[in-house]
């Protein structure tokens, strides 16, 4: 903890540091977020938020530094690593509680567990009345609505949005 805080630290971000070729991009970047913080970065178009975004999903790896979740470098196989990106991510083949459902799919959540969790997270981001629909059947902000949901739905240890709202 520092600086008085009463949270314990949740996420370091050690010395990062993102190069392409020569193009240096982020430059030994470090932070701690506590347990249940909220953090926002904001810049102008083409600062390289998109590329801390991947770095620290762990998307691209870094030139230097790491990031670390309860003290253990960030590893996508153990953690929750939720990532919502600026464009929907959907996948056409899959009704919309299929597409919501899949990170948990993907993390082996028990099938009763899996069920409740889809129950309360599609009434709360209003999609419950069309669950069935394929994304094509459906608005744009139904679809980054998906991605929002599917992201939650995990308990994510760390939650990355990358202009969730833009549409």
């Amino acid at each position: 903890m520092k600086n008085g805080s009463s949270r314990r630290e949740k996420i370091i971000v050690s010395n990062l540091t993102k190069r392409f070729g020569e193009l240096l991009v982020l430059d030994n970047i470090s932070f701690t977020v506590g347990e249940g913080e909220f953090l926002s970065i904001v810049g102008p178009t083409g600062c390289g938020k998109t590329t801390f975004l991947n770095t620290l999903s762990k998307l691209i790896p870094s030139t230097a530094g790491d990031i670390f979740i309860d003290g253990e470098v960030a590893d996508p196989k153990k953690h929750h690593l939720s990532f919502v990106f600026q464009e929907p991510t959907c996948m056409p083949w899959r009704t919309v509680r299929e597409n919501v459902a899949y990170g948990m799919e993907v993390k082996h959540v028990p099938k009763v567990e899996m069920e409740q969790k889809l129950d309360q997270i599609m009434g709360m981001v209003g999609l419950a009345d069309c669950a069935g629909l394929y994304p094509n059947q459906i608005s744009a902000s139904m679809l980054q609505r998906i991605a929002v949901a599917r992201a939650f739905a995990v308990n994510p240890d760390l939650l990355l949005m990358d202009e969730p709202y833009g549409q």
